[in-house]
């Protein structure tokens, strides 16, 4: 009997100016990518989704090509409509290198205070365009942070009933330290079509 093949979700992280790939960094990261992980795993073991799929990172560590703003110190990344209100965050993450079917992850400090991350299509991939990727706030991050900023990059919205055990559920709502805090099928479903 043959090995089962796995198919792949890769992530690329990318540090703009404002950070340092330091120790401390690494390990939020880390985390970030981990609670990922755990979340696929936890769609195959309860939804049977994902089983084939594996996770994998790479890392872009030029920062030069990814300068945090210079004039305002801070990314301001949308209107109240959603809209992306910074193209230097839009270039930031697409000058990421890695697999070019993966998802760009950048690492920064300078996002406008108290917001963890931002998945800067609103739209994600049921839009019509490709979603850059998401971002994340080192500062400010928690731990499942990158999990639901992927969940809106491939198109889901907040959980309306604002479980707090709902990865997709809003910042304010979510449980963000809870381990029962995990994706519904459909976030699982949504998870699984980003693998190739």
């Amino acid at each position: 009997m043959g090995k089962i093949q796995k198919i792949e979700i890769d992530v690329n992280v990318g540090f703009d100016s404002s950070v340092q790939a330091n120790k401390s960094t690494i390990d939020k990261v880390w985390q970030q990518i981990d609670t990922f992980k755990d979340d696929i795993e936890y769609c195959c073991n309860t939804y049977s989704m994902a089983c084939d799929t594996e996770v994998k990172t790479h890392f872009d560590w030029d920062n030069n090509n990814k300068p945090a703003p210079a004039s305002s110190g801070v990314y301001h990344p949308s209107d109240q409509n959603g809209i992306n209100g910074d193209p230097q965050l839009s270039q930031n993450i697409k000058n990421i290198s890695g697999d070019p079917v993966g998802i760009n992850l950048l690492v920064t400090n300078a996002l406008v205070p108290n917001l963890r991350g931002y998945d800067i299509d609103p739209d994600g991939l049921n839009g019509p365009v490709p979603p850059d990727g998401v971002v994340i706030n080192v500062g400010q991050v928690a731990p499942d942070t990158t999990s639901h900023e992927i969940g809106h990059y491939v198109g889901m919205p907040h959980e309306p009933s604002d479980d707090p055990n709902n990865r997709m559920t809003r910042g304010a709502k979510r449980d963000i330290f809870s381990s029962s805090t995990l994706p519904d099928q459909t976030t699982c479903q949504a998870y699984q079509s980003l693998a190739h």
